[in-house]
Order: C-alpha cells, then structure tokens, then sequence
C-alpha cells in the first residue's frame, strides 16, 4: 500500500508508474483505490481483493491510496506500507496497523 496525500496524487503517481521508463513497475498491479471512480464503500474493496488474489505477496501489487481501504476494512497481509505523506500536522488517527 502506497499512502499518498490526495487522489491527485494518486492519479499522478498511477501515470508516473505506467510509463514505460519505469521497467520496474511493469511487472506490478497498480490499483489506485482513491476517488468516486475506484468505488464508494465496499464497492471499493472487490477490484483491489481480485488484484491481490491467494497471495499478496507474489501478486506483485501496488495499492494506491489517500485514506480509502485503510479503516474498517480486512485485507489479505500487505507486504508494506509506504507512506508518502506528511504526518505531523494530521489526526492521530492516521497511524495503521499492518
């Protein structure tokens, strides 16, 4: 999970990995769970499950997020959060269990 400061960002990020210079990520999932358009609620949960299938962990997928999926929800082990993100100016609900 790669825990970003907007859905703009997220967007921007999702273009950013798409790009054929960056080989890397061409062998990953990127699933961008912000905004209206990855689903509202539950409807949200289904598309990043079928990505992550059996196994996260050799799925090879990059979950993109500014808060969405990150309370309430169960989600098969993540390999990591990366937050890219400031934290010292939000609520101390911000902090997640992994």
């Amino acid at each position: 999970m790669w825990f970003l400061p907007n859905v703009a960002s997220c967007d921007a990020m999702e273009a950013l990995l798409h790009r054929p210079a960056n080989g890397f990520y061409q062998n990953y999932t990127i699933i961008n769970c912000s905004g209206t358009k990855a689903g509202i609620g539950v409807d949200a949960l289904d598309p990043v499950r079928k990505a992550m299938g059996e196994n996260p962990l050799k799925t090879r997928t990059i979950m993109l997020t500014c808060g969405k999926l990150t309370t309430g929800v169960t989600l098969r082990p993540l390999g990591g959060l990366l937050m890219l993100r400031r934290l010292f100016d939000e609520a101390c609900g911000c902090h997640r269990n992994t």
